[in-house]
């Protein structure tokens, strides 16, 4: 027997199934898209959509692009997932859409960027979505898709829409359910569910019902800290004032040397090492904060691959950590050959703990740095002041270099538009005025410094 659950909204309406051990089970999601809003950016059109990031290849069309996640059930197995766009329509011809200009290396003259394509594709994208495969994130089991609502004719720059998706999901439950109950409640965390409800579209505002009750005296409990220091010798005794301090404030904190780690914990380096230590298991994050205190001759980061020949750093490696259930099989180096993060490893972009560094050799600006956040902490400042921005972009080149000229507030008015309108954030903006290359955006102020004062 096949059991059906079927959901809609943009929000879905949640995800109500028991299936038994070994049955075969679909869960049905539908996915209105809002309405595309035209833009303009200099004399350029392009299309955004509330709610939507934007495309960011080179030479070719800005058009909106977002992934969702949807959940299901966390033993499920053999998952086999069909996306039906529906209500495709058209928004017209447009011969000024614009296109996403290549990225600079500010500082390195010598750079050259990718050349453009001798020709874009017929259609782009070719196809409105792409399917990422399964996502396990903290106890949460899930679907994760890119959608591509608008698509760019190149022949005669129609754009097209497709107003809506369909998402069909077929599965088998596993015969070790009940374990793997057992292991999402182990996995889940206070800390990160505010997340999982923020990004996964059918939450269950009960699902905290699966979080495991906070034993007495938690907030204490140092054999099962929340927070982790990873540091040297050196920096030690100030990484335990920083721990006592957290703990103090109801975050159990722990100070872990790199030098134990690398003697208690396997890995083909440090780095390895470190990772592994951050993990129960491949479904299960020891912590939910981690800092790294020290620069990277301390605490090395992860030198990944980049398309470019250059050597990309990395903390992020410590914070994807989860390797998933299931057979998921989340991993930075899945073929062995030692380069971490090339285009066939598959690292998920969901966090698995909240990493920071802090990058210093100098045990005294060390030393400074912790006792301004304990400071800060202990009487934070008020004002409006965090709700304020100002921007200030000028033009990148000019004739003398190898470069187009480039107006940086291009890139102010993305993140104007796409992050602080409708958020309570005021904001000024500064941009070129006059001379040689004046900004064709609507700007507060010109650029000259006498204005920042």
């Amino acid at each position: 027997m096949i059991r059906r659950v079927v959901a809609f909204g943009l929000l879905v309406l949640g995800l109500n199934l028991i299936a038994a051990t070994g049955e075969a089970a679909i869960s049905t999601f539908t996915y209105q898209v809002p309405e595309p809003e035209l833009r303009t950016s200099g004399e350029h059109v392009y299309f955004a959509i509330d709610g939507f990031g934007s495309s960011t290849n080179p030479y070719y069309p800005v058009l909106p692009t977002r992934k969702v996640h949807f959940e299901i059930p966390y033993a499920a197995t053999n998952v086999m997932v069909s996306v039906i766009p529906g209500g495709q329509q058209s928004l017209g011809r447009f011969d000024n859409y614009l296109m996403r200009t290549p990225p600079l290396l500010l500082g390195d003259p010598s750079y050259k960027p990718e050349q453009a394509p001798e020709k874009l594709p017929e259609i782009t994208p070719l196809q409105p979505y792409r399917y990422n495969g399964e996502r396990i994130f903290r106890g949460h089991h899930l679907i994760e898709i890119i959608l591509y609502p608008l698509q760019y004719r190149t022949g005669d720059g129609e754009v097209l829409y497709t107003s809506s998706y369909t998402i069909e999901v077929t599965y088998l439950m596993a015969t070790d359910a009940q374990a793997s109950e057992e292991m999402a409640r182990r996995a889940r965390s206070r800390v990160f569910e505010p997340l999982a409800a923020e990004i996964v579209e059918n939450y269950e505002s009960d699902g905290d019902q699966l979080l495991a009750p906070e034993p007495p005296g938690a907030l204490y409990d140092l054999d099962n800290p929340q927070y982790a220091i990873i540091t040297s010798s050196t920096f030690q005794a100030v990484a335990e004032t920083l721990a006592a301090w957290k703990t103090r404030k109801g975050v159990p904190t722990k100070v872990y040397l790199v030098s134990w780690i690398e003697s208690n914990y396997p890995g083909y380096d440090t780095q390895e090492k470190i990772r592994n230590f951050l993990r129960l298991d491949d479904s299960t994050p020891r912590f939910d904060y981690v800092l790294l205190l020290g620069d990277t001759d301390v605490i090395p980061d992860r030198k990944c691959w980049s398309q470019d020949g250059d050597q990309v750093p990395c903390d992020y490696y410590y914070s994807d950590v989860v390797d998933g259930a299931y057979g998921s099989g989340y991993d930075w180096d899945t073929d062995n050959d030692h380069v971490w993060g090339e285009f066939d490893d598959t690292i998920t972009w969901l966090p698995d703990i909240y990493v920071g560094r802090i990058a210093s050799s100098s045990l005294s600006e060390v030393e400074t740095i912790i006792n301004n956040i304990i400071s800060y902490e202990k009487n934070p400042p008020v004002g409006s002041w965090p709700k304020k921005v100002v921007f200030g972009s000028a033009f990148a080149n000019y004739p003398t270099t190898d470069y187009d000229p480039t107006d940086m507030a291009a890139v102010a008015e993305h993140v104007r538009l796409d992050f602080l309108d409708g958020a309570g954030v005021s904001y000024d903006r500064l941009y070129e005025a006059a001379g040689i290359y004046p900004t064709s955006y609507t700007y507060d102020f010109p650029l000259p410094a006498s204005n920042y004062e």
